[in-house]
C-alpha cells in the first residue's frame, strides 16, 4: 500500500465512540409516549379495543409474557456465551480498513473487550443505525414466524428426502428432532432479536454486538460467510450451502484483528481476507 493510501485510511477513521443510554433512553422515551398519546387521541384502534373481552386481553398478556421471559432467557445465554462486554463504550477502539486488494475504505470499531482476538464491526451513521435497528426490531416477529413455519415443514419433509436420496431411516428421528426443536425455538429468539433491536437504539454499538451474536447463537455458531444474509449467499455457502440464515448480517462481525502486546498485528473478514488496517493514534 502506498504512503497516500496510508494517509487515506487515516483520514476515514470514524471519531471515538461515546454510548450516552441515559440521553438516547429519555429522547426515544418521550417520542414513544408522544406517540401513544397521540394514537389515543386520535385513532380508533383505541376504542375497538376497549371492547374486547377481558380473556382475550389475558390470553395476549400470558403469550406476551411467555414470549418474553423466553426472549431475555435466550439474551441472558447470549451474554454469558459471548466474550466481552455488552455495556459501556471504554472497550470500542475506532479504525478503519481496506482489503489488500482493493482501495475501497471503511470506517469500523473494534471491540477490545473479548481479548487478544478482537471483531470489529462496521460504522453507521446514527441515521442510518437507527433506520436499520427499527427494521431489524420490526422484521423480529416475521422472521420468527418463518423460521417456525420452515421447521414445522421440515419435520414432514426431510424424512421422504433422506428416505429417496439416503434410502435409509437412520438418521430421520435425529432430523425430526432438529426440525421441533428449531421450531420451538423461534419465537423466542425472533423476539430476542426485536429487543435486542430495540437497545441498539439506547446503545448502538453494543446492541449491534448483541443483535449479532444472537444471531449467530440462533444459527448455531454459523457465522454469515456460511449462510445466506437476506438474498446474499456469504463466500463459504456459495462452496458448502447450509440452512443459514441471517437478517441482520451487518450487526455481526466484519472479521478480527489480532493484537501483540497491545498493538494491532494483522487483521481479516471473516472469510479469511486479509485486511490493511489504521487505528487512531
Amino acid at each position: 500500500m502506498t504512503c497516500c493510501f496510508s494517509r487515506q485510511i487515516q483520514d476515514t477513521i470514524p471519531g471515538k465512540y461515546h454510548a450516552l443510554p441515559l440521553l438516547r433512553a429519555v429522547l426515544i422515551s418521550g417520542v414513544v409516549i408522544g406517540a401513544l398519546a397521540y394514537l389515543k387521541k386520535n385513532y380508533p384502534i383505541w376504542q375497538a379495543a376497549q371492547s374486547v373481552s377481558t380473556r382475550y386481553w389475558v390470553i395476549g398478556g400470558a403469550t406476551g409474557a411467555i414470549l418474553s421471559a423466553g426472549a431475555f432467557g435466550v439474551i441472558y445465554r447470549t451474554i454469558k456465551k459471548t466474550p466481552g462486554k455488552f455495556t459501556g463504550s471504554a472497550h470500542w477502539e475506532s479504525a478503519a480498513f481496506a482489503a489488500d486488494s482493493s482501495e475501497d475504505v471503511t470506517p469500523i470499531y473494534i471491540d477490545r473487550s473479548g481479548g487478544p482476538s478482537a471483531s470489529f464491526y462496521l460504522y453507521k451513521n446514527p441515521l442510518e443505525h437507527y433506520v436499520v435497528a427499527l427494521n431489524i426490531a420490526a422484521s423480529g416477529p416475521a422472521h420468527a414466524a418463518a423460521s417456525l413455519a420452515y421447521n414445522v415443514l421440515r419435520i414432514f419433509i426431510v424424512p421422504f428426502f433422506l428416505l429417496v436420496k439416503e434410502r435409509s431411516g437412520r438418521r430421520i428421528p435425529g432430523e425430526m428432532l432438529s426440525s421441533f426443536r428449531r421450531a420451538f425455538r423461534a419465537p423466542f429468539y425472533g423476539m430476542a432479536v426485536t429487543y435486542a433491536a430495540l437497545y441498539a437504539l439506547v446503545d448502538p454499538l453494543n446492541g449491534r454486538k448483541l443483535i449479532g451474536a444472537i444471531e449467530q447463537n440462533w444459527n448455531e455458531g454459523r457465522t454469515r460467510s456460511e449462510g445466506v444474509w437476506l438474498v446474499w449467499p456469504g463466500r463459504k455457502w456459495r462452496s458448502s450451502p447450509t440452512e443459514t440464515y441471517y437478517v441482520a448480517g451487518c450487526c455481526t462481525p466484519m472479521g478480527v484483528v489480532e493484537y501483540e502486546e497491545g498493538k494491532a498485528s494483522q487483521a481479516s473478514s471473516t472469510s479469511g481476507i486479509p485486511y490493511t488496517l489504521a487505528t487512531r493514534s
